[in-house]
């Protein structure tokens, strides 16, 4: 709330990047895409810092807008010449069917060592037609990586969620190019950052395939791998009851696990 207040200011010139930069960039940092978004549209359209136009096209690569965040990308490609923008720009590129100019750019990226992750090119190629590429590590990644991932229809890898930040947990666990138990690692910990309602949460347990001898005893089941297939698993069971006391043992059950 103290970052949304439409309260005034300190005046002063400002030291560095401006307030509003700085509220906008926690807001991200929280998971609280939408309230960032929305306190992006406040800010004055002379304000133009590299910082602020990066999260506002991250929070669009994060809403799945591509279309919006490239349209920022190719508006300011000009004036922020980092290598965060040539990646940008060589993945729009890309996905606008221009593969010769985004492979120039991925080649200029390529000569300069640490400019970019190994991610970056593995998704390029994949943009580009190659077959059966593979990432096998993206620790700690940002909106970008996690976009040019699901454009190219890569798998997620397992340590994605390593760094525990909302905004990622929350992309993960929507993520339809996940692994499912590592969609819903991340969505039980992303609906305790309060970045996942319930009824999202719910819906991806609902997903959950069961074999047939674990919803015959899903107790027995759940208790022998307690983690969040299990809590799945009692949920699906609790639903299926239709005796109001037979689900209320289920949840019982799994109130005492949990």
């Amino acid at each position: 709330r103290l970052l949304l207040s439409r309260a005034t200011a300190p005046k002063g010139e400002p030291k560095g990047e401006s307030l509003i930069s700085r509220r906008v960039g926690r807001l991200f940092a929280m998971g609280d895409v939408k309230s960032a978004t929305r306190l992006l549209k406040s800010a004055p359209s002379q304000l133009v810092e590299e910082r602020l136009t990066r999260v506002r096209v991250e929070s669009l690569f994060f809403g799945n807008d591509n279309s919006g965040a490239c349209s920022q990308v190719r508006s300011h490609i000009r004036q922020f010449q980092g290598t965060y923008w040539q990646q940008a720009m060589a993945f729009c590129l890309a996905l606008a069917g221009e593969h010769a100019k985004a492979a120039m750019v991925a080649d200029i990226l390529a000569e300069r060592e640490g400019a970019a992750n190994p991610s970056f090119f593995t998704a390029m190629e994949a943009l580009s037609g190659v077959r059966n590429a593979t990432i096998e590590s993206l620790a700690n990644p940002g909106a970008l990586q996690i976009s040019m991932l699901r454009a190219a229809n890569l798998r997620l890898p397992a340590d994605v969620a390593a760094a525990d930040r909302p905004s990622i947990l929350r992309a993960a666990a929507l993520s339809p190019n996940a692994e499912l138990d590592l969609r819903l690692d991340a969505a039980e910990r992303a609906e305790q950052y309060g970045v996942l309602t319930v009824a999202e949460l719910a819906e991806l347990y609902a997903a959950v395939p069961f074999e047939k001898a674990e919803l015959d005893a899903p107790l027995t089941a759940a208790e022998a791998k307690w983690g969040p297939r299990g809590r799945a698993l009692l949920l699906r069971a609790a639903a299926l009851h239709d005796v109001p006391t037979a689900r209320a043992e289920v949840l019982q059950r799994a109130y005492r696990l949990g």
